[in-house]
């Protein structure tokens, strides 16, 4: 048997709600209604727009302080780096990274 729709499933949707697609005679309302809806997604934008930019002027600072302070500790860190090396080395060290790899897989593994 013959089916006059197409396989396309977006198309024999196209064609089967093609005559009720016709707009509704409304007096413009629908388009007043978009047109509101519009400006009110714009004013969303431009708040949202100038918000994200206030917080980013607010956080600027402790960010910048918060940074400072992280790059001072890497130059005292990478002057520590013999005395690490040293620890690294241990037994104790090498074991509580296994665990910090082998806990969560065990936990995992017992989990399943």
């Amino acid at each position: 048997m013959h089916d006059p729709l197409p396989e396309h499933e977006d198309k024999r949707l196209e064609m089967l709600f093609r005559r009720d697609a016709e707009p509704v005679a409304d007096d413009g309302f629908s388009d007043a209604v978009m047109r509101q809806v519009a400006q009110r997604a714009w004013r969303r934008r431009i708040l949202l727009a100038a918000a994200g930019a206030a917080g980013a002027l607010v956080a600027f600072q402790p960010a910048w302080h918060l940074a400072s302070a992280f790059s001072r500790e890497l130059v005292l860190l990478g002057a520590r780096w013999p005395e690490l090396a040293f620890v690294l080395q241990t037994p104790y060290a090498l074991g509580a990274g296994l665990l910090f790899f082998a806990v969560p897989a065990l936990a995992k593994w017992v989990e399943e």
